[in-house]
């Protein structure tokens, strides 16, 4: 029985990406020389609770392409009675090719491509055009059935062999979208409950929801979860990804969710 996580950068985590200055500069602002010594992934304590053994496979940037293409790379490994989570996110991202010289990060010169970072793989802007039609092209809700249809795949696969598929939301567009025409009230969304009672324009003083990137990490505030920014005291200024706080927080509430166990109240750090 194993735990296997697949996503973008929510899934990630800092550990494994140390090239994105805001990840750097919390870890420099713990005074850690090893990026392994920075605090738990969600993803490993979750693992942890459980009592089996956690892969995460998330990648920082990673489309929702790229995280199926990742998940048919792994699916061998999964077995009865294992757990697999997925993160979607934004829908705007899609694969791109990669056609210049000296780029080794990428298999096959494969990657995701944002119109939000265009910079880090059209250097000369030969293709912004072609991004701003795909990126406004993507918005539209029919592109929410892709995910849909992925999801019919994985869920077909899990039956089939006998391992527990979750998924989650980054992306509030998609996840709102998507709860137009699909039904989100199954026990494989997690926190599906708490999202149905989820009021977006609930101010909240102690984690105001503009300090997070999506309504589940809205939730996940009004339990104590903080951003790395709010955990390095404002040195990684990043309200995006989750800190330490954060994570720690992520993993017990999945924990409650997938052992249908009592949510915790407030986590303290």
């Amino acid at each position: 029985m194993a735990l296997y996580c697949f996503g973008d950068s929510y899934t990630e985590g800092y550990k494994n990406d140390m090239g994105f200055w805001p990840y750097d500069a919390y870890r420099k602002y713990l005074g850690l020389d090893d990026p392994k010594d920075m605090p738990p992934l969600w993803s490993d304590l979750l693992g942890d609770k459980l009592g089996i053994e956690s892969y995460n496979y998330g990648k920082g940037g990673a489309s929702n392409h790229e995280t199926l293409l990742r998940i048919c790379e792994h699916s061998y490994k999964f077995k009865k009675d294992d757990i697999v989570i997925i993160n979607w996110t934004y829908i705007q991202r899609c694969l791109w090719v990669i056609n210049e010289e000296g780029i080794e990060d990428y298999d096959n010169h494969i990657t995701s491509a944002s119109p939000h970072q265009a910079e880090h793989y059209d250097r000369d802007g030969l293709f912004k055009d072609a991004y701003d039609i795909i990126a406004i092209n993507r918005m539209h809700y029919a592109w929410t059935h892709e995910i849909i249809a992925y999801e019919k795949l994985i869920n077909t696969l899990s039956k089939s062999i006998g391992f527990t598929v979750y998924y989650w939301f980054a992306d509030d567009y998609l996840f709102k979208n998507f709860f137009k025409i699909n039904d989100l009230n199954q026990e494989k969304y997690i926190l599906n409950d708490l999202i149905s009672n989820y009021v977006e324009t609930e101010y909240d003083p102690e984690s105001p929801h503009t300090e997070f990137c999506c309504i589940m990490f809205n939730i996940l505030g009004k339990y104590g979860a903080k951003t790395i920014y709010q955990d390095s005291e404002g040195a990684g200024f990043d309200t995006m990804h989750l800190g330490g706080t954060g994570h720690k927080v992520q993993a017990e509430m999945f924990y409650s969710y997938i052992t249908k166990t009592p949510y915790p109240k407030k986590i303290q750090k």
